[in-house]
């Protein structure tokens, strides 16, 4: 299998900040002929909730679902630090509606005043409500207050089992639904992730570090760079701030770790994605391995 001559490779390579033409041959193989058959086949899910220092429903959540391989969980807490150091000007509700365009689910538990904001600001944006899925608690099913009213019932007029009214006794069963669901989604997507998006550079950049072994935080932005504008021929005015986002989720799923300036890939994410490669070997692997290695010499 390729990844026994990937445990083989030198990692003590300095790598220069600018990629040369080899080094652009190979982001286009890794990208061209391995990211875009890379499947989609997890959903990725915005959780809002109550605090996840607390026992609710929330962590009840992100602990079952963190379970399911089919399933990635993104909080939107874990990367507003680096985004607002950033855009100085921008908002948690702006941050909040761009952020849940990333993804393919927005899970929201209504256990706290944060969790009832987002529900409001969701609900009024079409193509995020779309995207919806709400808990409540069944002790407010039949209140007569506005969120009840308002977006939960407004969700439950626009979209069939958007709402899901929970107890004590019943979590487990909207947990089963709410994974047969899922499930379905992602084992029924043959598509890649956009590499624009949140999602799909977190991909892209964690099979770079793992072809690579070890990358400069200057190199790896210019890889990025180098695929998305001058490949690609995108129109990033956001480049910065998305490809902060995305460091800050891999660094927060311990996909990659830092040893100085150089991002290296970490064993959890290493056996990730070896699976996913042995699936569907290709001897494309073993050429950009061996390319990567003929550009130390």
């Amino acid at each position: 299998m390729f990844f026994i001559y990937y445990e083989k490779m030198n990692s003590k390579v300095n790598y220069g900040d600018k990629p040369s033409e080899k080094e652009k041959h190979i982001l286009i193989d890794i990208y061209k002929n391995i990211y875009t058959d890379f499947q989609k086949n997890q959903v990725d899910i915005f959780l809002c909730g109550g605090s996840t220092d607390e026992i609710n429903l929330r962590n009840f959540l992100k602990e079952n679902f963190e379970k399911y391989p089919f399933v990635r969980i993104f909080y939107p807490e874990a990367i507003f630090e680096d985004y607002f150091k950033i855009n100085k000007n921008t908002d948690y509700l702006t941050l909040e509606n761009w952020l849940a365009t990333q993804v393919d689910f927005i899970c929201i538990a209504c256990e706290s005043w944060g969790s009832v904001c987002e529900l409001g600001a969701f609900t009024n944006v079409p193509e995020l409500k779309e995207k919806l899925i709400v808990l409540n608690h069944e002790n407010f099913k039949n209140s007569k207050s506005f969120i009840t009213l308002g977006p939960v019932k407004h969700m439950e007029k626009q979209a069939n089992n958007s709402v899901y009214y929970y107890n004590n006794s019943n979590k487990q069963e909207i947990l089963r639904k709410l994974k047969a669901k899922f499930k379905d989604i992602a084992t029924s997507s043959t598509n890649a992730r956009d590499i624009y998006n949140l999602t799909g550079l977190f991909y892209f950049i964690a099979l770079l570090v793992y072809f690579f072994k070890k990358i400069s935080l200057v190199k790896l932005s210019n890889f990025v760079k180098y695929i998305l504008i001058d490949y690609l021929k995108k129109d990033i005015k956001n480049f910065d701030t998305i490809l902060s986002s995305t460091k800050k989720l891999l660094f927060n799923e311990n996909f990659i770790t830092r040893i100085d300036d150089q991002i290296l890939i970490t064993k959890k994410a290493e056996l990730i994605i070896s699976e996913i490669l042995n699936k569907n070997d290709k001897p494309v692997y073993n050429k950009v391995i061996s390319d990567i290695i003929s550009c130390r010499y």
